[in-house]
């Protein structure tokens, strides 16, 4: 059986997450199209589980919430929340905020940032592991698809599939 996993790029805010800094919430007409959307992917695609960037604690005392879980628990789908939490995050030695250094320009410190958040990946790919359900949805931040479709390619044993570069409501 072949083991697909389509992935779905887009900002994190259409996830439930926190807005991008000086980002604009997005309106509940936009997270009802985002749900829309996925929905329509869901049932095109017979995808048996949603994976995401997000993690559980992000959630903690209603502060935010999953748009993907609300779309799995209407649909019958699994859900899966694939980000690493803090202690995971330390003992790899990835940062979880970085800062602008003085002489940095925005060019060089966006390739920070997006170097230091690469190191994740790894551990998303364990996580579809661990799921093993397929065809697989995965939707991440639209920065991760190119370099998580290699990694998934790379595993020698997934079919990445890329829906949506980076989805944005019309």
């Amino acid at each position: 059986m072949e083991k697909v996993v389509y992935l779905l790029g887009t900002a994190h805010e259409y996830q439930g997450g926190k807005p991008q800094q000086n980002a604009t919430p997005p309106t509940q007409e936009e997270l009802d199209q985002f749900k829309k959307y996925v929905v329509q992917l869901c049932g095109n695609l017979s995808i048996q589980v949603i994976g995401e960037e997000l993690r559980k604690e992000n959630l903690v005392n209603g502060r935010l919430k999953s748009t993907l879980l609300e779309v799995c628990n209407g649909n019958n789908i699994k859900h899966k929340y694939c980000d690493p939490d803090d202690e995971w995050q330390e003992k790899e030695g990835i940062k979880s905020f970085l800062f602008q250094e003085k002489q940095e320009s925005s060019a060089e410190f966006d390739s920070r940032c997006f170097e230091e958040f690469k190191k994740r990946e790894p551990y998303w790919l364990l996580k579809i592991q661990e799921v093993n359900v397929f065809p697989m949805l995965f939707v991440c931040g639209a920065l991760h698809i190119d370099s998580f479709s290699h990694l998934l390619e790379g595993a020698g044993f997934f079919t990445p599939k890329v829906i949506n570069q980076c989805w944005a409501p019309v």
